[in-house]
């Protein structure tokens, strides 16, 4: 399991915050931004610590799980040590980037 600062650093390295949209993140969550086959910016949101953590969603999401909306500007609640998978609509991609 890496660390923390090792984690935040290969996510920055990855997925850069200026391409995610993802603004003043808490210390324990880094996420990690890519593009599906269809165009849809796709998100996953890891909290890296035994504390729940919030962050805001930039743009409107979909959770891949559930299929439930994410407006822009919810926050978006994570648990301890934490995954959410979340989709941009194909619309939203293209202000993404």
């Amino acid at each position: 399991m890496p660390g923390r600062d090792l984690a935040r650093a290969l996510a920055a390295w990855l997925a850069p915050a200026p391409c995610s949209g993802w603004q003043s993140l808490p210390d324990s969550v880094t996420v990690a931004t890519g593009t599906a086959p269809d165009g849809r910016r796709v998100h996953v949101v890891h909290n890296w610590s035994w504390q729940p953590a919030t962050a805001q969603a930039p743009v409107d999401l979909t959770d891949a799980l559930d299929g439930g909306l994410v407006p822009a500007g919810t926050p978006v609640r994570l648990g301890a040590w934490d995954v959410r998978v979340l989709a941009a609509a194909p619309e939203a991609a293209a202000e993404e980037r």
